[in-house]
């Protein structure tokens, strides 16, 4: 099964820990039109989210 995901806008939430920065990096490679990102900080960082 493929999912097409350029030219669409995808939500993480959690972006700015370990495993939602990775993933960010992996859908930025898919070309998504827009990636929001949801975090509250308690574990995550802002430099997980540098680009």
């Amino acid at each position: 099964m493929q999912t097409k995901i350029k030219d669409t806008t995808i939500l993480v939430t959690g972006g700015a820990g370990f495993i939602g920065s990775f993933v960010i990096e992996e859908l930025l490679l898919l070309q998504p039109r827009k990636i929001i990102i949801i975090d509250n900080f308690i574990r995550g960082s802002r430099n997980n989210m540098k680009s």
